[in-house]
């Protein structure tokens, strides 16, 4: 009888939790924004075969460029590359024109596109991208016609393409990803660093949520620091502790905004069990989230996204700039979800 009862429970538990993850592979998780333009009898076309939605929450395939065919009045073509593949060339290659490819900036992704339709042949005449980080990338082609907007909504990212085409890009679908659509900012126990410059620039000051008042005041008030700031090291780094293994989808980092915005370049972010020990050598430990090769502005907000969910206890930014510099940011906050059956 108990072990009939024990199957019954386990039998439902595992029912429960099929209905509460996402789907694997294969199964269409993605959404599509409504057609843009006007066809008058070209051929459909889906990417759908280049997308990959990947397991539970996983990023799956990632649009990392698209190249443009602008015609002599609309756009000629539209090419997408997946994960630094080509996809297949959409519309007419022969007309007269000139080529433009869009590089998806490292570390994050496609989350809008807007553009506009010709007003006399009803084609899509230019389209911009926006990314993860608020850059919005384009006109590309002739920005004169009826505007258009598409997105698919938080947590959501470029997916793949869909449309018609002729001997011009006649309408265009954008099918959205959803990447991260669960995360949620994660709360820190607490900051370290590789070293201190002083007591108001430690770590913990990366951790305190703000990320628009005044990182110093030099030669005015010696009590303001608002940011985090390492000693001048070869390989300065920064870590979050969130006190158990949680799930990392992302991870923004805000650079200081009065000056020195150009010292954060060749950073890596990684996901660890463990901390760094050294500020003189690049920490090898736990995985490469992702990277940011810079160098950075004042004020930068650098987002870095994954090729895929990673889980630990700690994030960790670290710079390799081959010379002492120290590390100097306002605020890193880190986005995933605490995962209960992953150890604390």
């Amino acid at each position: 009888m108990v072990k009939g009862v024990f199957c019954f429970v386990l039998v439902l538990a595992f029912a429960t939790l099929a209905t509460s993850l996402p789907l694997g592979p294969g199964d269409p998780v993605y959404v599509c924004s409504a057609p843009v333009g006007t066809s008058t009898g070209g051929s459909a076309f889906s990417d759908e075969a280049f997308y990959n939605p990947g397991w539970f929450n996983s990023p799956g395939s990632k649009v990392t460029a698209i190249k443009i065919r602008v015609g002599g009045v609309a756009l000629d073509y539209i090419q997408a590359h997946y994960d630094g593949e080509a996809g297949p060339i959409h519309g007419g290659e022969d007309g007269p024109g000139y080529d433009v490819v869009f590089t998806v900036p490292e570390g994050t992704d496609i989350v809008a596109a807007s553009g506009t339709i010709s007003e006399r042949w009803g084609y899509v005449e230019s389209i911009n991208f926006t990314t993860r980080d608020g850059e919005v990338h384009g006109p590309f082609g002739y920005n004169s016609g009826e505007a258009w907007t598409r997105e698919g909504g938080e947590g959501y990212t470029l997916g793949f393409l869909k449309g018609i085409s002729g001997d011009a890009l006649d309408m265009l679908s954008l099918c959205w990803n959803p990447t991260g659509v669960d995360s949620v900012l994660l709360q820190p126990v607490t900051a370290t660093q590789s070293s201190t410059h002083s007591d108001r620039f430690r770590a913990a000051k990366c951790i305190d949520g703000d990320t628009t008042g005044p990182d110093d005041a030099p030669f005015v008030d010696d009590t303001v620091g608002d940011m985090c700031h390492t000693l001048e090291e070869p390989t300065p780094w920064f870590a979050i502790d969130y006190g158990k293994t949680v799930v990392f989808d992302r991870v923004e980092i805000f650079n200081r905004a009065l000056c020195c915005g150009d010292r954060t370049r060749n950073v890596d972010v990684r996901i660890s069990d463990e901390l760094p020990t050294s500020g003189s050598e690049m920490f090898s430990g736990g995985n490469l989230f992702g990277n940011f090769a810079g160098p950075a502005f004042n004020g930068q907000h650098i987002v870095i996204t994954g090729q895929r969910e990673m889980s630990g206890r700690y994030v960790i930014v670290q710079m390799n700039n081959g010379e002492n510099t120290p590390l100097n940011l306002k605020e890193v906050k880190a986005f995933g979800k605490g995962n209960p059956w992953l150890s604390s």
